[in-house]
């Protein structure tokens, strides 16, 4: 399920949406549709995980912290996010 609260452009946030369990807060007033099927992405991997997403996601992040050179490429480099840029594309 997606909730669209358009009150933000590009310029103003530092992502576009985030998925908060079953819904997805889409945040950009124009999303596309690769955004959409990267956050139906994380979705379905809650939906398939509900107990150990969320601590998966973050252990995952800091753990690539320690290999990245930045958050950024630590954040991009989660599975959980690669998997949904690879969604993108379907």
């Amino acid at each position: 399920m997606f909730i669209h609260l358009p009150i933000f452009d590009k310029k103003t946030l530092k992502f576009d949406a985030i998925t908060l369990g079953c819904f997805s807060i889409v945040l950009v007033k124009e999303p596309s549709e690769r955004l959409l099927k990267h956050e139906q992405c994380h979705q379905e991997q809650f939906k398939d995980n509900p107990i150990t997403f969320y601590p998966s996601y973050v252990f995952e992040f800091f753990l690539n912290l320690l290999d990245c050179e930045d958050w950024m490429e630590a954040y991009r480099n989660i599975s959980y996010e690669r998997k949904a840029r690879d969604a993108e594309l379907l």
